[in-house]
């Protein structure tokens, strides 16, 4: 619940706008209004922790998840969004997952191709220059 709260502070911070003109914290407000609202619903109705599972030592992997996030965000905002997305979907499903490399690399190819045509062509989300795209003129 306080990552859900820090996350609604930082988002407002960013101007929420409205929903026909949203700002750049609007989609994170209210994503940090849901883990909030959650973690409210968690705290006032969990009573055991049957339901959940145990911390192993591939628990690591989830922080290498976020790592890996964090390194997409870096590359995105200096290459685009091409080449850090295919790398992104492959560390996720091979290493992360153990997929083998021929799935991982089809999964990789077509979600970053997928996920590509949705924002950038069909819902027109301003990606920053993308040095794959530009050449053929994306």
């Amino acid at each position: 619940m306080l990552l859900g709260i820090f996350a609604l502070v930082m988002a407002y911070s960013l101007r929420i706008g409205e929903f026909t003109r949203p700002g750049p914290g609007l989609w994170p407000f209210l994503i940090s209004v849901t883990i909030v609202l959650s973690s409210i619903a968690l705290l006032a109705t969990e009573r055991d922790a049957r339901d959940y599972e145990r911390l192993t030592a591939r628990t690591k992997f989830i922080v290498f998840g976020l790592l890996a996030l964090g390194v997409f965000i870096l590359l995105f905002l200096q290459i685009g969004f091409i080449i850090p997305g295919f790398l992104i979907f492959v560390f996720w499903f091979r290493f992360l997952s153990r997929e083998p490399w021929g799935l991982t690399l089809i999964i990789a190819v077509l979600c970053t191709a997928g996920f590509y045509i949705l924002f950038d062509l069909l819902l027109g989300v301003p990606f920053p220059e993308d040095i794959v795209a530009s050449l053929w003129g994306g």
